[in-house]
């Protein structure tokens, strides 16, 4: 509560972070589309996400 008045969460904040996100049955490829979006997109490639949402997946499947 911020002086008597809950703030809003948008949708794409709920995610596999939050109570109600998790709830909601979203994971990693929810993260990925909508909790990791850049505005405004980076204009180079990552030459690194593939790789670390592919360990990321291998440990979310560990648990």
């Amino acid at each position: 509560m911020l002086e008597g008045c809950a703030p809003e969460i948008p949708d794409y904040a709920l995610d596999q972070h939050t109570m109600k996100g998790k709830a909601m049955g979203r994971g990693l490829d929810h993260f990925r589309k909508e909790g990791a979006k850049l505005i405004p997109p980076p204009t180079e490639p990552d030459p690194y996400i593939e790789e670390a949402y592919r360990l990321w997946q291998i440990k979310q499947q560990r648990k």
